[in-house]
Order: C-alpha cells, then structure tokens, then sequence
C-alpha cells in the first residue's frame, strides 16, 4: 500500500480501508447490492455451466476542502453483472409468406385436412354378428 505524505511525514493507510470504506458507502447499500451480486451470479455460472462477472467501479471525485483545509472526496459506485445468457435448445425456423410474415406454416404446402372417421378410435366400435348373438343369448 503506498503511503501517505501529510506534514511531510510518510503514513501507512491502515489496513481495511477498502473494505470499511465500501461498507460505509450508502448506509451498507453498496455491500448489499455486492451480495445480490454475488449470489446471482454464482447461481447463473453454476446452472449454466459459463463464466459470470462483477466489475465494482469507484469513482473518486475531488470535492474541496473541510475543517483544517482537510481534503473532502465524492465517491461514486457501479456495479456491473454479467451473466451468461441461457442456452436455447432450439432455434425456431419459420416459413415466410408472399408479404414476408414469418409463419409456422408452410404457405406452399396445402393444409392436410383432419376429421374422424367412423370405426376410428374415437367413435363406439361395432358389434359383429357372433358378439349379438353371443350378446342377446344372455351368455
């Protein structure tokens, strides 16, 4: 850690500043906001079996003097995630029609038309001849 000059004495910034700076940030929003983070990005790299990344940008910025001409700085914060994207199982195909409108449908192909048919396997099936007589006799 490089150190500090003040009175032309050299200083060693204490250990952790970062960090306490980081949770003094917004009432320990940005913390909060780093855990989000953390979380949501560990669950996208484990279920997408890819990369994720949290990039914490500061940005320190000069803001005059306080009591004892003591200098006074803004910082600034953004977090940027970046999940992988899902992966899609298939990518649709689609037909275009004579005004270009992508449609599921082939429109050179005549459309099959589909009704049920008697003795098909939704209508009552027929008895035979023995299955009546069988039927009738009671046996």
């Amino acid at each position: 850690m490089p150190p500090s000059i003040k009175d032309g004495v050299e200083k060693q910034a204490p250990a952790g500043t970062f960090v306490k700076t980081i949770a003094a940030m917004n009432d320990n929003q940005v913390v909060n906001d780093l855990d989000d983070a953390l979380r949501d990005a560990t669950r996208a790299a484990i279920m997408s079996s890819q990369k994720s990344k949290i990039v914490l940008e500061l940005t320190i910025i000069p803001n005059g003097t306080g009591a004892g001409d003591t200098p006074l700085v803004k910082i600034t914060d953004k977090i940027k995630v970046s999940l992988p994207k899902p992966a899609r199982v298939k990518e649709p195909v689609f037909f275009a029609d004579d005004e270009f409108n992508p449609t599921r449908r082939n429109p050179n192909q005549e459309e099959m038309r589909l009704e049920s048919i008697e003795g098909g396997l939704n209508s009552k099936p027929q008895q035979t001849e023995v299955e009546a007589k069988v039927s009738a006799s009671g046996k």
